[in-house]
Formats: structure tokens, C-alpha cells, sequence
């Protein structure tokens, strides 16, 4: 070709050198490195992101275009003549596509965005375990297979501290202004474990408390941990020691200037809230007894909550939140205290632990009649059957300060709630409210043949063979299991006694119970009448049938069968039916035959059946005999029907309003005042429906019947409480001297502090 054709030639078209730098270092990595390749040459290439995705977008152009282009006979593609293999070519653009989303979820810091997203699927699924695990940067999930088919599929990919803090900030951004979901988590298996939300404590560190030694014990007690108590002394000279070793200045620098100072020490590394609460408002000392400072006090250092002395004097502390505590807003240790009271050690542990010792002159009766006349403070004209209508609550809060925020909510809500406060006024124990809620909660009831149906199923768990349950009615499988659970755990013992196995339908409820086997004998409990019209049979057979099955059994067993009305059509029928259900008379290795336990039971069954009217029957069939005979019975063209019984049990409560009030009010005291949520799970599984109320179908005894033993059970614990919240009023009213305010006078009205002193009560 002569040098003017070869000008007059069309040039190959090749790949420029930013589509080729972009082609060999992204495009040709494999799919497993593919994420944190494209990472990685984002970091290091000296060209910009939206060159990089500029040229992405070319070589995607590219390959749409004309089938002619030669571009791509090059590495990484090697396509040579396109046009003869688009679907090559399809899996380069699709590569493309995910190498240009990876580039546009790289954050600023260089990392991948994790997909928020991501959390809230673990969230909505209850994979809690799982969203540990991911949000410790354990495990990782494919961000492609969530965007395209919302999978969370695991990857090998490995996650760095920077990513780690970026899950971290989702999950709390997700959970911002959601307590519900906070509570959720707080509550399950996963999150409870102090290594995943609690506090770290460093080996060696000592919390050191200003408290009387007769409350050391009580204090390790409350925390549950095992824990080393060292006094520290005054010595003759007036200096503070701990074995020896003079410690005053650095209590001094902690303002702590009592002469009865404990060191608690031995914590494991991590705690739980619980555990570490009882020691709330102490200083944290490291093994030395010296307040722990930073390595280099002269860097500038970025401090948060966990990271500031108690007394904010710059110093490090060795009580720090794990990761995923703080992103669930748990309180630093920092924050069991109130730094602005004089006296921060001892007051702070009255308002952490709660710890409302009152003096002694303060009885309950006095509390009630406090609280009582305090509630009348500003009332209006009382109305027939009502309490007195307050004018304002301001007066009636200024003399129940020192109580908590749900204390006060009843308060503002007291002429809804005030029968709810006599109920807890009148009755000193749960004996006496045991009567006043049999008066507002009746109950009706249909007696249950349970030994007759109790009887069945231990007939039916001893198959221990979860399919023939479901052949005779619809059980959930976890009760299936259950029952058959416990068949084989009481047969261990020797045998299934009829008292032994009575006890599978009694929900235990005292100590530490088992709530999950409580729920399954509550769920068996309600479940036994149903059970009882599939269980409760009569056998009715003609002469011939009877017979006829008979003369099989006993042609078997070598008896007599002269005597038999035998109808010779069916015998192999019948035979074929009861070597399918009992089995087949089999040989030995010596020879003789081996006949099924079932095979004389059932002769003896039907020679004891009663003849009348020429019909041989037999009430209160076990299942298994029934079966079997029904089975039987389908070779002469018919079956046996059921004789359902009249009457089964049938438990419902009617329940007043006051009721209802009563509920939510004791649900809400326990919980916010004692920190039990038993009350509150109950009362969930009476409220069906959420509404947080209990409406006329939402009247079954178990949940009731649970919720009422509960209240029973903490109501001595519960009344103290609420005597305490207003006895704790009590003391702040004489603490602060509190007076009336002049424009709330009324001749009617008490003066909390004369009052007081009338009843002997001037002080603490």
C-alpha cells in the first residue's frame, strides 16, 4: 500500500491513556476484590473522582456504540470484533455500572458509605446478633444484593475503624428521637451483654465512695459482682492512708473530705449499668490511688463525656462506655453524679440508687395524710362522687418535689386517678387488694373433664412421633414438642404418675420461672378443651365387624376362633389394615415368631367391649384403640363419629373501668419506680391490639389471670415505693423550708411545714 492510501486509511480507534489506566486497574479485578480495589485506586491515582467517572462513563458509551469499534481489542477486554459477542460486551457495561456506584458511595474520608438501610433490615428482621456483629465491623454485607434484591448476603469484606465509626453513627442517627426501639433493643439477649452495651473498666481501677460501713455490703450486694473493699483510714496524724499509703492530697483534689471513705475495686472489664449504678457518684482512682491523667497532657487532646474526670479537672478516667452503648445513649459514668450539689459524692448516690431512708417519725399513715392534704391545696368546689377539682397543679408540685417524673404525671392526672391512689392508701397487703380485685375483675366458669383429656395425651406423647398429633387436630409444633418434651422427661424419672404429668397445664410462678415454659403451659392450658372434643370417643361395633377383626387377632395368637361370626370377604381387608397400623408378626434369629405388643391388647379391647342389642360398644376410647378401630371399621363403609361432651371449660373475665386505671397505673409504678418491666410484658399480652387499653374481647383468663398473680406478688414492694416517692416530698419540704405562695392562700388550705410540726415531724 502506498504511503497515500495508508493516510487515506481509517485510523484504529484505541483507548485513550486515562480509559486505559481506568480499564487495566478497575475493570480487571476480580468481584471479590472489586470493592475495595475501586477503594484503593480512588486513594492512590493522581486523577480526580469525576475524571475517573468520566471516563467510565466514555468506555460505557463505548461499548453501546457501533459494533465496528476496535477500542476493545486490547486488555483487559480482548473483544475482537465486538459485534460477534455483545453478551461479552453487556458483562463489561454491567461491571462498569458497579464500579461507578462504589465510586459514588466513597465518602470523604476515602471510605465506603455503609448503606443505612442496612441496619434498619436487621432491625425490622430481629437479626440482633447479627447487627452486633456488624456494627463491631465483624461481619459485612453486600451492598449490591441489598440494593437489587433488599438480601443481606455476608461478605469477606473487612472493615476499619473509620468504618466501624461510621455504622456506629447510622445506628444512632436511625434511633434518634425512637425510645420505643431503643427500649427494644436494650431488652434483647444480644444487647445485653456489658462487652456490647456497658462500661469498660480498666484492671486495677478503684472507685472510691464516702459511705458509712454499714451500707458496704448493701452496695456490693446491689452491683452482684464480686468485689475487694478497702477502708481508707485516718491515721493519728490526720492523714488519709490505704495500706499505708498516704492518699489525703489526692482526695483532696477529688473533694472528698469525709473521714469514712471505701475503696471498691476486683471489677471485671466489663460491666453492666445495673452493675456499676450502686457505685454511682464515686471517683475512679487507678490501681496506684491516683487520679489517671493522660500520657501527654501537653497534646491537645479531644475529650467526650466518658473521657472527663468526675470534677472536670482534665484528668482521663477508666470508666468509658463500649461503642454501641454510647450510640444507644447510655449515661457516661461521669453523668451519675450533679456536679452543681456541695456535697457531689454523697448526694449524687441518693439521686442514683434512690436510696430513701426517711426518718423515722415519718410513719405511712402520716405520708398518706400528707399527701392527701397537699392534694386539696388549690381545689375548687368538689363535686358529688369526684374528688375536688384543682385549679392548678403548681402549689400541689412545689410540695411533692424530691419525687419522679412519673410520680408527677399522676399527679397532673389525679382526678383520673385518685380511686387507683385509695386502692394503694387502704390496703396495707396484698391479702386485703386480693379482695378489692376480685370486686372490680369477676370471672365465670365452665368445669373441664382435664384428667379424661390429660389421660388421652399421655397416651398420644407416648408415640413420641410429632405426626400422629397432627393427624387428630392443628397444634402449633413448639406445643407439640413440648408435650412430648415432657413425656419423655418425666418417663426418665420411672414412670408418667397421673400427678406428675398433671403438672405440664400448671404454669410455675414463683421464683426464678422458666417465662417460656410458662407461656407453653398456659398455651396447653387454654388449648385442652378443643383437645378434649378430639379426644372423647365411644366405639360402636355390630357383631360380624367385631368378629371379623376378632378371628384376625385371634388366628394370630393361636386362640380359639370356633365360636366367631366371621365375614370371610373382609379378613384379608382387616388384616392389611392391622398390619399397617400394629405391625406384622415377624421371626427371630432362633426362629419363633415375634407378635407386636398391640396385637393382644387390642384382642383383649374387643372381648371386653359390652353387648346391647346386639352392638358390642365401648365408651372413653383411648386415641390410639379409636384409630385403629375406625380404620378398621372404614373396610365395612363406615366410621366412627365423636361424642363431643356438653360441657368444657370456658374461662372469661368482666373487668370495671377502674380496673383498667388500676393496670396501668401499677404497670407504670413498677416500671418507672422499681425498674420491673414483669407488669408491663403482662399487660402487652392483654392488650392485643396495642391500643394500651383493655377492650371487651381482650377478657381470656391466662393473660388476666398472670397479670393479677403478678401485681399480687410486688404489691408490698410496690406500695413502699409509692409511700417513699412522698416521703422523699417530705424531706425536701423541711430540708428547703418550703412555705405557701401568698396568691394560693386559702383558709382551708394547710401549711405543709405547720402541719409538720404538728404531727412531731420539724426536721431530718
Amino acid at each position: 500500500m502506498s504511503w497515500q492510501n495508508i493516510l487515506k486509511a481509517p485510523r484504529k480507534k484505541q483507548l485513550t491513556d486515562d480509559m486505559r489506566e481506568v480499564s487495566r486497574a478497575l475493570i480487571s479485578l476480580s468481584d471479590d476484590k472489586l470493592e475495595q480495589g475501586v477503594v484503593d485506586f480512588v486513594k492512590e491515582t493522581n486523577m480526580k473522582r469525576s475524571k475517573i467517572l468520566e471516563t467510565l462513563s466514555r468506555i460505557s458509551g463505548h461499548l453501546r456504540s457501533a459494533p465496528t469499534e476496535t477500542y476493545f481489542d486490547e486488555e483487559p477486554f480482548n473483544v475482537k470484533h465486538a459485534y460477534k459477542d455483545r453478551r461479552k460486551l453487556s458483562t463489561f457495561i454491567d461491571k462498569i455500572n458497579e464500579i461507578t456506584m462504589i465510586i459514588n458511595t466513597i465518602g470523604k474520608d476515602g471510605e465506603i458509605r455503609e448503606n443505612k438501610k442496612i441496619i434498619k433490615k436487621l432491625y425490622e428482621d430481629d437479626e440482633y446478633d447479627k447487627m452486633v456483629q456488624y456494627l463491631n465491623g465483624e461481619i459485612s454485607f453486600s451492598d449490591k444484593a441489598f440494593q437489587n434484591q433488599n438480601e443481606l448476603v455476608e461478605t469477606k469484606k473487612e472493615v476499619g475503624e473509620s468504618g466501624v465509626s461510621q455504622r456506629l453513627d447510622n445506628f444512632s442517627s436511625l434511633l434518634k428521637d425512637n425510645k420505643s426501639a431503643r427500649r427494644k433493643l436494650l431488652n434483647t439477649e444480644a444487647f445485653s451483654k456489658p462487652e456490647v452495651v456497658g462500661y469498660k473498666i480498666k484492671k486495677g481501677t478503684n472507685i472510691v465512695l464516702p459511705v458509712a460501713g454499714d451500707e458496704v455490703d448493701s452496695i456490693v450486694e446491689a452491683s452482684g459482682l464480686k468485689l475487694k473493699v478497702n477502708p481508707i483510714v485516718k491515721s493519728e496524724d490526720g492523714k488519709m492512708e490505704i495500706g499505708g499509703k498516704d492518699v489525703s492530697s489526692v482526695l483532696e483534689n477529688a473533694k472528698i473530705k469525709s473521714d469514712i471513705v471505701f475503696a471498691f475495686t476486683g471489677f471485671p472489664e466489663y460491666v453492666t449499668r445495673e452493675q456499676i449504678l450502686p457505685l454511682g457518684g464515686g471517683v475512679a482512682l487507678d490501681s496506684t490511688f491516683e487520679l489517671p491523667s493522660f500520657v501527654d497532657e501537653s497534646k491537645e487532646v479531644t475529650l467526650d463525656l466518658d473521657m472527663i474526670e468526675n470534677f472536670k479537672i482534665g484528668k482521663k478516667i477508666n470508666i468509658n462506655r463500649t461503642p454501641i452503648a454510647k450510640a444507644l445513649k447510655l449515661e457516661p459514668y461521669v453523668e451519675f453524679k450533679k456536679t452543681y450539689r456541695k456535697n457531689i459524692i454523697t448526694d449524687d448516690r441518693e439521686t442514683i440508687s434512690r436510696q430513701k431512708e426517711m426518718t423515722d417519725n415519718v410513719d405511712d399513715k402520716t405520708a398518706i395524710e400528707y399527701f392527701k392534704e397537699i392534694m386539696k391545696i388549690g381545689a375548687g368546689k368538689k363535686k358529688r362522687g369526684q374528688p375536688t377539682e384543682r385549679r392548678s397543679t403548681v402549689e400541689n408540685r412545689r410540695f411533692l418535689q424530691g419525687t419522679s417524673s412519673w410520680f408527677q404525671k399522676q399527679i397532673d392526672n389525679y382526678e383520673q386517678n385518685f380511686r387507683v391512689f385509695d386502692i394503694f392508701f387502704d390496703n396495707k397487703n396484698s391479702k386485703d387488694l386480693e379482695t378489692v380485685l376480685d370486686s372490680i375483675l369477676t370471672e365465670s366458669r365452665t368445669p373441664v373433664k382435664t384428667d379424661r383429656v390429660l389421660e388421652q395425651l399421655k397416651h398420644l406423647a407416648s408415640y413420641q412421633d410429632e405426626s400422629k398429633f397432627k393427624e387428630y387436630f392443628d397444634l402449633e409444633e413448639d406445643l407439640i414438642e413440648f408435650i412430648i418434651g415432657e413425656y419423655k422427661r418425666i418417663q426418665e424419672g420411672d414412670s408418667v404418675s397421673n400427678t406428675e404429668w398433671a403438672k405440664i397445664i400448671i404454669p410455675e410462678r414463683t421464683g426464678r420461672f422458666n417465662e417460656s415454659r410458662v407461656d407453653l403451659q398456659t398455651r396447653l392450658l387454654s388449648a385442652l378443651p378443643d383437645i378434649e372434643k378430639r379426644f372423647t370417643r365411644t366405639i360402636t361395633l355390630n357383631k360380624k365387624e367385631r368378629d371379623t377383626i376378632l378371628s384376625v387377632l385371634a388366628d394370630s395368637l393361636g386362640s380359639d376362633t370356633s365360636d366367631l361370626d366371621i365375614d370371610e370377604d373382609y379378613i384379608e381387608d382387616v388384616e392389611d389394615v392391622i398390619i399397617e397400623e400394629i405391625g406384622d408378626i415377624e421371626e427371630d434369629e432362633n426362629g419363633e415368631e415375634v407378635i407386636p405388643p398391640f396385637y393382644p391388647t387390642t384382642k383383649s379391647f374387643l372381648e371386653n367391649m359390652e353387648l346391647n342389642d346386639n352392638v358390642y360398644f365401648k365408651d372413653r376410647v383411648p386415641f390410639k384403640m379409636f384409630n385403629l378401630v375406625n380404620k378398621l371399621k372404614s373396610v365395612f363403609g363406615e366410621e366412627e363419629e365423636a361424642n363431643v361432651p356438653d360441657t368444657i371449660e370456658v374461662t372469661e373475665y368482666t373487668f370495671t373501668k377502674l380496673f383498667e386505671k388500676f393496670a396501668q397505673f401499677t404497670k407504670g409504678l413498677d416500671s418507672k419506680l422499681n425498674g420491673n418491666r414483669d407488669l408491663n410484658t403482662l399487660y402487652k399480652k392483654i392488650d392485643k391490639n396495642n391500643n394500651e387499653k383493655i377492650d371487651a374481647d381482650e377478657n381470656q383468663e391466662a393473660p388476666i389471670r398472670d397479670f393479677k398473680k403478678q401485681v399480687l406478688l410486688r404489691y408490698s414492694e410496690m406500695r413502699e415505693s409509692l409511700l417513699n416517692e412522698i416521703k422523699e416530698s417530705i424531706k425536701i419540704t423541711l430540708k428547703e423550708n418550703l412555705l405557701r405562695n401568698p396568691k394560693g392562700k386559702s383558709g382551708k388550705d394547710i401549711e405543709p411545714i405547720s402541719w409538720l410540726k404538728d404531727k412531731g415531724i420539724t426536721g431530718l
